[in-house]
């Protein structure tokens, strides 16, 4: 049970989905530490940093110089902090220390000079500006790193990202591909080509459809070759019996012309004439019977059956028993030696396996030898019950011609019953085997 749940395509997912989460963030955790740790020593080192300031407090000077007859200073230092993020400016008035201006490095603020509490520490460095309408302190703050670490941060979401993407598609890649191949296999299989076998490996629900899959293909083979089959078993039989059913049918016609002819006048040879009419009917008869029970059997399906659990002994004895002692009050001489211990269990449609005994024993009695021994025995053989039945054919009647219908009705009924039923000759002794599977 748990190997099955751990080759579950669900298990699978959430394993896979896990793993690439976990290696994902720790990618991303360790780009973001890099790249941060990279910031600091080469963006935020002291003589970038002092470069970096120098540069700035003199474009900041000289941008306030030029703006020396300005009629409002916060304005123009908005002007001058606009595309310029990261920078934190702060502006005091010269004689007060008290701030009248601020920006956050985004958007800035601008102080009522009265109500403002914030003053100019001394012990910080400043940039001291003259203008028209008075005199004013500078403070600038370089945050430019911060865009850089967010930088960083992108960059390592994107790429823990990626690699959480790429663990996916690395785990899931030959699962997709198995599924693309499955879609082909079906796809030839839908489009007529039935010997196109769909091999699927693994044991996940992906391979356990590919075999339900070429199992289902295989039983509408099965199927269909069964179907035709049961065609050529029909038209064989047809073949075979019209004939058969002709020949005795044109003896009644032509005897019964002869009859009706007012120039047949003898009685005796009228009497001839409709004994052989009487023989042909009931050979026509005959054929009629065989010819019913054989599409009675060939239109059973195997749900049809009704099987039962029987002792093989016991059911051997009984069934067996009954048939020998018809033949031997026919004259026949038959020997049965049984070999089937007790406790040895079929599972068989009874009804339908005495229409294999019946045909069998009908057999004996119409071309079996009175003079020679017939053999009745059963016994086990690989797992399997064997009867087994031997007779010697008349000699007169040995290459006499045969439909065959029942040896097929048998062997039909023997292979629903998940059996079969086998029949040898030299064309003078006859040996027929059915074997029947031992319930485990």
């Amino acid at each position: 049970m748990l190997k099955k749940i751990k080759n579950s395509l669900g298990f699978q997912a959430g394993f896979a989905i896990a793993m690439a989460v976990v290696i994902g963030t720790l990618c991303s955790m360790l780009v973001s530490s890099v790249g941060k740790y990279a910031v600091e020593k080469v963006y935020m080192s002291v003589s970038a940093n002092e470069e970096r300031m120098e540069k700035i407090s003199k474009e900041f000077e000289e941008f306030t110089r030029s703006q020396y007859n300005s009629d409002n200073p916060i304005i123009s230092i908005q002007d001058w902090l606009k595309n310029k993020p990261g920078l934190y400016l702060y502006a005091f008035e010269a004689e007060t220390d008290r701030l009248i201006f601020e920006s956050d490095g985004y958007f800035t603020t601008t102080y009522n000079v009265s109500s403002s509490k914030s003053f100019l520490n001394r012990n910080v460095d400043y940039i001291e500006v003259e203008q028209k309408h008075g005199k004013y302190n500078v403070v600038i703050k370089d945050n430019t790193y911060m865009g850089y670490f967010n930088y960083v941060d992108y960059a390592a979401l994107i790429i823990g990202c990626v690699v959480a993407i790429a663990i996916l598609f690395v785990i899931f890649g030959k699962t997709i591909k198995r599924i693309l191949t499955l879609s082909r296999q079906v796809k030839a299989v839908s489009c007529g080509d039935m010997e196109r076998v769909v091999s699927i490996d693994g044991t996940d629900e992906v391979g356990e459809l590919g075999k339900n899959i070429d199992a289902m293909r295989r039983s509408i083979i099965e199927h269909y070759q069964k179907e035709q089959d049961a065609i050529k078993s029909n038209n064989d039989l047809l073949t075979s019996i019209s004939h058969d059913i002709r020949t005795p049918l044109t003896s009644i016609i032509g005897f019964s012309e002869l009859m009706a002819d007012d120039s047949v006048t003898n009685i005796d040879e009228m009497k001839k004439y409709a004994n052989i009419c009487k023989d042909k009917a009931y050979r026509l008869k005959e054929l009629t019977d065989t010819m019913f029970r054989y599409f009675y059997v060939y239109g059973k399906d195997d749900t049809d059956f009704i099987f039962q659990k029987f002792e093989a002994k016991q059911l051997f004895t009984q069934l067996l028993g009954e048939y020998v002692i018809d033949l031997m009050q026919e004259g026949f001489t038959v020997e049965v030696p049984h070999k089937i211990d007790t406790d040895i269990y079929i599972y068989i449609d009874v009804d339908m396996f005495k229409r294999v005994i019946d045909n069998i024993f009908s057999n004996f009695k119409r071309y079996a030898d009175e003079s020679k021994t017939i053999y009745v025995s059963a016994y086990v053989e690989d797992k399997n019950i064997v009867v087994e039945c031997e007779n010697t054919a008349k000699s007169e009647l040995r290459n006499a011609e045969s439909t065959k219908i029942g040896l097929k009705t048998c062997s039909r009924i023997m292979s629903q019953m998940n059996g079969r039923f086998e029949i040898t000759t030299n064309g003078k002794v006859f040996n027929e085997k059915i074997y029947i599977p031992i319930m485990k």
